[in-house]
């Protein structure tokens, strides 16, 4: 054998040796899912949310003594607090007061906590994650609250500020969405900022649609209603009726159908591994 030869054989065999020695490569894999959280399910039919007059809250909600497994994810996380008798939850980047959840519709009433007309940072419109939260549409209307006016003729309040800041210190607030407000009133574009609130029981709080500021606390403070989107599988196998749950049966991995379709990320439903 000539001496190309042996070289050539010795790389193949170094290359036999490779492919049959070494770990195949997962680059082009999707990662391994993380191991099933170890849970005790059994809790989540018995352990359910209880704080003033919230009681008897089931999935996707969590809390105190419901362990977080048992709940949909962060956004449905409630905190009670003792001394109040209330509860808060966290939804995006806005906190907000619970005011009650009507499980078998699905709605849940909020308002904004610790409550500030004049705070138009706490109106964002981008506290509901879509997909997963939505308004009802027979019970929710819109106010339009315009800030920092340089205007401040009739109808305008004053959110305070110094002697000399005054006149940038007006806001308007009015039934209907801005875009139709400030066709009817081309002085609202002397404001720096409007928002849009969703809000319930407007009919007795304004006048020709224009509201002033005691109506608009008023409002407020009622809340508005919100409708969450989650699994009835979920519901029931994390839920208070267990017995209805469809991955009971022989066969069906429940954690892996627990950890897939039963926690909700801030981007949307069924991500999983959310918490």
């Amino acid at each position: 054998m000539n001496l190309p030869s042996i070289f050539t054989t010795m790389f193949n065999l170094f290359c036999f040796f490779l492919l049959t020695t070494l770990p195949p490569s997962h680059s082009h894999q999707p990662p391994p899912p993380p191991p099933s959280p170890v849970s005790n399910y059994s809790l989540c039919e018995v352990e359910t949310y209880n704080c003033g007059n919230l009681t008897g809250i089931s999935y996707p909600f969590w809390g105190q003594n419901r362990p977080s497994y048992c709940g949909g994810g962060n956004m449905f996380n409630l905190t009670c607090h003792h001394d109040l008798n209330t509860t808060t939850v966290l939804i995006g980047s806005q906190n907000f007061t619970v005011l009650g959840i009507q499980p078998h519709n699905y709605t849940m009433t909020l308002k904004p906590t610790d409550l500030n007309v004049c705070s138009p940072q706490q109106f964002d419109d981008t506290y509901l994650i879509r997909d997963l939260f939505e308004y009802p549409t027979t019970s929710v209307s819109n106010i339009t609250i315009f800030y920092n006016c340089s205007y401040s003729g009739e109808n305008f309040f004053s959110c305070g500020g110094g002697q000399q800041q005054q006149q940038q210190q007006h806001a308007f607030s009015h039934v209907g969405v801005d875009d139709v407000e400030l066709k009817k009133l081309s002085v609202l574009y002397r404001c720096e900022r409007h928002v849009n609130v969703p809000v319930v029981g407007i009919s007795m709080v304004h006048y020709k649609g224009i509201i002033d500021r005691d109506g608009l606390e008023r409002v407020l403070n009622e809340g508005f209603q919100v409708k969450y989107d989650v699994s009835q599988s979920c519901i029931y196998c994390l839920g208070k009726e267990e017995k209805y749950c469809p991955w009971r049966s022989n066969g069906v991995d429940f954690d892996k159908q627990v950890v897939f379709k039963c926690y909700y990320c801030s981007n949307g439903p069924y991500v999983p591994y959310c918490r």
